[in-house]
């Protein structure tokens, strides 16, 4: 489960940055009762590429799919560009992972494909 760490929360832009993702106080429970995530506090500046990493099941996807409008918070909320997310919507993409294809690599090709290879440049014959 992805939850608030007991540091300081993430402080707000500052005035004038709108950040390109910002998470404030994001709850999700699952029917069953299970909490996937757990009072998430996150901001995404606009130009960095950023890495969501953590262990199987810790809510990684959840987040992921809460921020594309895929999937409904509990509580909390999330905005993208500074509006508030209601729903898909075309300023966002989500890749799912199948199988034991490289998603690595599609990953960064499909960054490269959405930003016009702004901020992703993958090269198969790297060591």
């Amino acid at each position: 489960m992805i939850q608030a760490m007991e540091a300081e929360r993430p402080a707000p832009a500052a005035e004038g940055a709108v950040p390109a993702v910002e998470v404030r106080g994001l709850s999700k429970t699952y029917n069953g009762g299970v909490l996937a995530l757990d009072d998430v506090d996150a901001v995404f500046p606009q130009g960095a590429l950023t890495s969501l990493l953590g262990p199987s099941g810790c809510g990684k996807t959840t987040l992921l799919k809460i921020v594309a409008g895929l999937l409904p918070a509990s509580e909390g909320e999330v905005r993208v560009m500074g509006r508030a997310v209601d729903g898909p919507g075309p300023e966002r993409a989500f890749v799912f992972q199948e199988g034991r294809e490289p998603t690595v690599e599609r990953g960064f090709r499909e960054i490269a494909r959405l930003t016009g290879g702004a901020y992703a440049r993958f090269d198969t014959n790297a060591a």
